[in-house]
């Protein structure tokens, strides 16, 4: 197994240190996808300037790609898409024969990891998935109960393979994958991602450029955000039917 994993990256580059570095030891290439204009027509260098900071202590397993968004604000998951298939295309001409896609905000234990990697050395799938947990505002403050939607994990990477809205279980619609035919979801005592999404410097800037359509309620997300307490509310408008439960910082974000 060659094993590529592909971060997404616009902003959010406050986590991207910590979520490589968990995962580094266990693939072969990390590819770097970033794009200086957002899914919303904005524009940033948040990614140029981290990669300025950090490329003396960057791995000899990175590369590093840009990505230009097509001129159309309305359709940002078919941006998403076609984004992620250039990844997938750049990871097949690194010889991966394997792949994951991710974000800055992505992290996931490293000894489970491992253990699953070394699961399907030996157990083949087309797809495999894992459930996730949010967090918001605080890095110790988890979402519950468990998002009702998956996370592609470790897939593999073949001449025919596409990044579509198709999958066995309920994804983003811009992390389908086609084609397969056998397929694993990990349970949660094995393998689980933890989405760190509402952890951000500026959540004002997430909002703004978040591919899904919040827009219209941003101002309202965001002043939540700001002015949350946890002892006065366990739940958040954000995340209708989920409540607030405290746990530890698992990766001392």
């Amino acid at each position: 197994m060659r094993l590529g994993i592909f971060y997404t990256i616009y902003n959010g580059t406050e986590l991207l240190n910590g979520a490589i570095r968990n995962i580094l030891p266990y693939v072969d290439v990390v590819l770097l996808h970033y794009q200086t204009t957002s899914n919303r027509g904005h524009k940033s260098d948040e990614f140029e300037k981290w990669y300025e900071e950090n490329r003396d202590i960057l791995s000899d397993k990175i590369r590093v790609l840009k990505y230009k968004p097509r001129n159309d604000w309305q359709a940002t998951k078919k941006n998403e898409r076609i984004k992620h298939n250039q990844a997938i295309d750049f990871l097949r001409k690194e010889g991966c024969t394997h792949f994951m896609m991710s974000a800055c905000d992505h992290y996931y234990n490293p000894f489970e990891f491992k253990a699953a990697k070394e699961y399907l050395k030996s157990n083949e799938f087309d797809v495999t998935w894992t459930k996730m947990y949010t967090y918001y505002k605080n890095p110790t403050w988890q979402l519950t109960p468990m998002e009702d939607y998956y996370m592609p994990f470790i897939n593999k990477l073949t001449p025919e393979t596409k990044i579509c809205s198709r999958f066995p279980v309920r994804v983003d619609p811009s992390c389908g994958i086609a084609p397969y035919k056998s397929y694993k979801g990990f349970d949660e005592k094995e393998m689980v991602m933890h989405h760190y999404s509402m952890i951000r410097t500026d959540i004002r800037n997430k909002f703004k450029n978040a591919a899904a359509s919040i827009n219209w309620k941003a101002e309202q997300f965001v002043n939540e955000y700001e002015n949350y307490d946890i002892k006065e509310n366990p739940g958040v408008s954000y995340f209708q039917g989920r409540k607030i439960k405290v746990v530890p910082n698992w990766f001392n974000i």
